[in-house]
């Protein structure tokens, strides 16, 4: 059997014109890459670094601020609420009749052994009162009182309820009237 050989090694192929210019351009271009984000790094480091301080007075001065402003937190609430609550107040007092004329006539019920607990009244002359009568006398007398201002048109719509007899033998009872329109001028 004859010898054969084999060459493995290949020949050198000539480089085409193109492969030979990106052969010398590419390493270019990769150290002046390498090189420009050099300098660009080393730029912002230097730029972060003159500029740190003015942050840093920056934050000072930011958390300063904002500590006053949270010292103000709690005067501003009592402020706002204050002013909300005398708002609200000066609508209430600009809407309410002027109860004094019914007081008054509710107080000329000045009898004896009649005292008044409680009383409350609306816009609209409604007036509910809470009375206490010492005897069955002292009753009789309060009705004979409201009918009469019932007769002159002061009051109207009595109703009596809650009627109760104490071991004492006083009463308690709670009074609806509507009152009229002139007592609340």
């Amino acid at each position: 059997m004859p010898k054969r050989s084999v060459n493995l090694i290949l020949p050198i192929e000539k480089d085409k014109p193109l492969v030979k210019k990106l052969k010398i351009i590419l390493p270019v271009i990769a150290v002046i890459s390498l090189l420009s984000f050099t300098i660009v790094f080393l730029a912002s480091i230097f730029y972060v670094n003159s500029n740190i301080f003015q942050f840093n007075l920056l934050k000072s001065e930011i958390d300063q601020l904002e500590n006053n402003i949270g010292s103000q937190k709690n005067t501003e609430g009592i402020y706002t609420l204050t002013t909300s609550r005398l708002n609200i107040l000066d609508q209430v007092s600009g809407k309410s009749a002027n109860f004094t004329s019914l007081i008054g006539a509710i107080n000329q019920m000045n009898l004896s052994g009649i005292s008044i607990n409680s009383m409350a009244s609306d816009n609209k002359g409604n007036v509910t009162f809470s009375v206490a009568a010492s005897s069955s006398a002292s009753m009789d007398s309060l009705v004979s009182y409201l009918l009469d201002k019932d007769k002159k048109k002061l009051f109207s719509k009595i109703e009596a309820n809650g009627i109760v007899r104490e071991k004492t033998g006083s009463y308690t009872l709670t009074i609806t009237l509507l009152a009229n329109n002139s007592l609340l001028k």
